[in-house]
Parts: C-alpha cells; sequence; structure tokens
C-alpha cells in the first residue's frame, strides 16, 4: 500500500506542486468507460469456493476462470518535455457477477505523438488493484503493470474523443485486457 501512495504522490508532484512549468505545459483530463476482463479463481485448495482475485502463491492455470468488468477511469495527466507525459488514474466498476466490484489508483508515464488531428501513444500503467468478487469477501489487492495503447482525435478547441487497449501478462497466470473510450479536456488549445 505503501508503494500506491508514494506513486500518487509523484505523479502529483510530476506536474502539479513543485514544477516552475505548470502553467505553461499542457494538462489534461480524461473520463471514460472501459471494459476488462479480469481472472478469478473457482475453487480454493480442498475445494472450498473463494473469491480470491488472487493469491500470494501461484494459483494452478486450471482453478481459475476469467470474467468481464465494466469500469469507469479518471485519468489526469501532463505533458513533459520531448512528448512524455506523466499522471495519475483512477478506477472503479464491477465485474459481471452479483455482489461485487473492482476498484484501481495508478501511476501513468506515456509517450505520444501528434498526427495531425490527433495523437497516437502508448503508456504504462503502475499501480494498485482490488477486486472483491462477492458480497462479504475480503478485498483482494495487488499490483498491476500494464502497457497501453491510446489514440485520440480532436472534436473542438479543447475537447477529444479517443480509444485505449492493453493487456497484462503476469507470472501467476492472469492474462487479463482491457478496452476503453474516453472523452478529454485540455488546457491547451488545438
Amino acid at each position: 500500500m505503501s508503494l500506491v501512495v508514494c506513486g500518487v504522490l509523484a505523479g502529483s508532484l510530476s506536474g502539479c506542486l513543485l514544477d516552475p512549468y505548470a502553467g505553461h505545459r499542457p494538462a489534461r483530463f480524461h473520463v471514460g468507460p472501459n471494459t476488462r476482463a479480469v481472472s478469478v479463481p473457482t475453487a480454493a485448495p480442498g475445494g472450498a469456493t473463494s473469491g480470491a482475485a488472487r493469491t500470494t502463491s501461484p494459483t494452478p492455470q486450471g482453478d481459475t476462470e476469467q470474467l468481464a468488468a465494466s469500469t469507469v477511469s479518471l485519468q489526469f495527466t501532463m505533458q513533459t518535455p520531448h512528448a512524455f507525459y506523466t499522471g495519475i488514474e483512477a478506477e472503479t466498476g464491477r465485474l459481471h457477477v452479483p455482489l461485487s466490484n473492482v476498484a484501481a489508483a495508478y501511476g501513468v508515464v506515456g509517450l505520444e505523438q501528434d498526427i495531425g488531428l490527433g495523437s497516437l501513444g502508448a503508456e504504462i500503467a503502475a499501480g494498485w488493484q482490488s477486486i472483491r468478487y462477492k458480497s462479504g469477501d475480503a478485498e483482494h489487492e495487488t499490483i498491476v503493470v500494464e502497457p497501453r495503447l491510446r489514440g485520440q482525435l480532436w472534436i473542438a478547441e479543447q475537447w477529444t474523443v479517443g480509444a485505449t487497449m492493453g493487456a497484462r501478462l503476469d507470472d501467476d497466470g492472469d492474462n487479463g485486457w482491457m478496452a476503453g473510450a474516453y472523452l478529454g479536456v485540455h488546457s491547451a488549445r488545438f
């Protein structure tokens, strides 16, 4: 959990509080829906049903199932020199099973290239993710590293629409993916 706090603090300080050029670098806010595939175990040792999204020891491949999740993400980033950007992202939603939820907080680092009416980029989101698989179940937290591709088009002077997709391949067999769309508000005009 201290890693998450450090990541949020670093993301905040990277483009806001201590940056003497903060008023001169473009900032942006993206909000939009995502769909995710999340691996959850189907049974704990001994055959008991478990809601654990992940455990500290690797789970055998046959004991997991992949469920869909719908989330909403809020991302704030600020451009740094040489087409890089950094920021923070929060995500919340639910699995497509009753009485479940997903929550996450990420630090984001990316590289973006303008292409006339929009931009294309690649980013890495890394941070904390928590999944509650069923009501009354304890939260199952994990550290996530997720590379993504992102593209956006200008629709007005300070507004964009875009899409993102990413994948996560972990050592313990969690091969989740995500795809989403978003609306962006930018501090600098097109």
